[in-house]
């Protein structure tokens, strides 16, 4: 596991238009300016995740360890929607 500071990271990171996306193991992700290293946004999750995020079209998409598929603006860390799979 790596480390950035106190931020334990879970898995690859991310990085579109300047912004880095890291997900974290204290159930954090992340957006980081990738010039300066100021922190953008971040958001906390229900869970801990599960993947890396991917980056597209302004949206950053990562899965949760509660088997959901998260999908947030890229700009604004506001969450855009949750898919939850039927148990």
């Amino acid at each position: 596991r790596s480390r950035v500071g106190e931020i334990e990271l879970h898995a690859v990171l991310a990085v579109s238009n300047s912004t880095v996306f890291i997900g974290s193991h204290n159930g954090f992700v992340y957006a980081i300016d990738a010039e300066t290293g100021q922190e953008r946004w971040r958001l906390h999750t229900i869970k801990d995740l599960a993947s890396s995020p991917a980056v597209t079209d302004g949206k950053v998409y990562f899965g949760g360890a509660d088997s959901t598929l998260n999908v947030v603006d890229a700009q604004t860390g506001q969450t855009e929607w949750v898919f939850r799979p039927a148990p």
